[in-house]
């Protein structure tokens, strides 16, 4: 997996933070995996995949 470049990992800590959550470098990794598959599409990729987190039960590890 290629390490997202700067702009890409500021823009997902930010959106991220903006909804609640704190990433860690794992998670900021697969978020950016997920998004490379939407070239076109980032924004509306990123707000479905945060649409569909808020979905998600939290838990505690």
């Amino acid at each position: 997996m290629a390490t997202p470049s700067a702009a890409t990992r500021k823009k997902l800590q930010r959106k991220f933070r903006l909804r609640g959550f704190t990433l860690k470098v794992d998670a900021l990794e697969e978020a950016a995996a997920f998004l490379a598959r939407f070239p076109d599409a980032e924004d509306d990729a990123l707000d479905l995949l945060l649409d569909e987190l808020d979905k998600e039960p939290l838990v505690d590890p």
